[in-house]
């Protein structure tokens, strides 16, 4: 498909990517750089923004982390389409949609959902490296709660190394 006849909304938006740091020290790099995505490693339950040295100081609430959508990625990837971010993104700051996933994982190891989408759930209270999956489950719970869809886009693909 090339890229003028895909029916992909694109919005400019800040994305955060959060990566268990058990999946390994590459997966940003299946994503790639991009100006709008900042990545962050999750190590049992402190979070830190990703950078090449040193340790940045742990992270303990939404309100530090500047993005509109958050991405959750709980399995080692192998490979994401060239717009599974976009398309992610895009679905995700849909009002009527609550939480979205990726199509070729299971939908708790790779979802995107909005900041007040996450905000409504408790935000990072609870987030953990092993619970990636239970934080699926509580966003889905509360957005189908509020009549909000719950998506699988086949627009975004990814491939699991597992």
């Amino acid at each position: 498909m090339y890229p003028s006849s895909k029916r992909v909304r694109i919005t400019p938006s800040q994305i955060a990517v959060i990566l268990r740091a058990q999946d390994g020290p590459f997966q940003a790099m299946v994503i790639g750089p991009r100006r709008d995505v900042s990545f962050y490693r999750l190590t049992g339950r402190v979070l830190r923004p990703l950078v090449s040295t040193g340790i940045p100081p742990a992270l303990h609430s939404l309100s530090q982390i500047d993005a509109d959508v958050f991405v959750f990625l709980s399995v080692r990837l192998e490979a994401l389409n060239d717009f599974c971010l976009d398309v992610l993104t895009s679905e995700a700051l849909n009002p009527q949609c609550g939480v979205v996933s990726a199509s070729g994982v299971d939908p708790e190891n790779l979802f995107a959902v909005r900041r007040e989408v996450l905000e409504g759930t408790g935000g990072l209270v609870g987030v953990s490296a092993d619970r990636i999956a239970e934080l699926y489950r509580r966003i889905k719970e509360n957005v189908q709660a509020q009549q909000r869809r719950v998506a699988i886009t086949p627009q975004a693909v990814a491939a699991s190394a597992v």
